[in-house]
């Protein structure tokens, strides 16, 4: 079954022969794809975690414990009170037994918030939005960088 949509082809093919359409076209495309992804990137900051609060309180109707959970952590920008939500309980639980070896964190936070976190003393995050970082390789790579190349795997 053949559906005729009106479009004559050569034409739009004679058209792109053209090169300022061409460039045109190119520009649009580069701009677009610089542009479109700059507000869905995250920014990273180091926090030293300090203390824990958690709480699990069993609700009547869910089958699934209510989890209050929060973080005492220091940052460039003074201490912070994060509050870690989300439903990821398997990386919640490998989170906390790592804090008890592990006290260094990076923090990703979406750009949009980074005014709110950089300002507010208590910042809600995502449990997914902290990784564990191991201080002793962490400080390594930091010199290692500031006197030379750094290797990427």
């Amino acid at each position: 079954m053949y559906v005729k949509l009106g479009i004559n082809v050569n034409r739009i093919c004679n058209y792109l022969k053209d090169d300022r359409v061409r460039l045109s076209i190119t520009l649009f495309l580069i701009l677009f794809l610089l542009l479109i992804p700059a507000g869905s990137f995250s920014k990273d900051y180091p926090v030293t975690y300090i203390k824990e609060q958690y709480k699990e309180k069993k609700s009547k109707d869910s089958k699934n414990p209510e989890i209050y959970h929060t973080w005492f952590v220091e940052t460039d920008f003074g201490m912070k009170l994060l509050v870690l939500i989300g439903d990821d309980t398997v990386y919640r639980k490998w989170l906390r037994e790592f804090t008890k070896e592990y006290d260094l964190f990076l923090l990703k936070v979406p750009r949009n918030d980074v005014d709110i976190f950089e300002e507010d003393m208590v910042f809600r995050i995502n449990i997914n939005n902290l990784h564990p970082i191991d201080r002793k390789l962490f400080e390594e790579k930091k010199k290692k960088g500031k006197k030379g190349k750094r290797s990427r795997r």
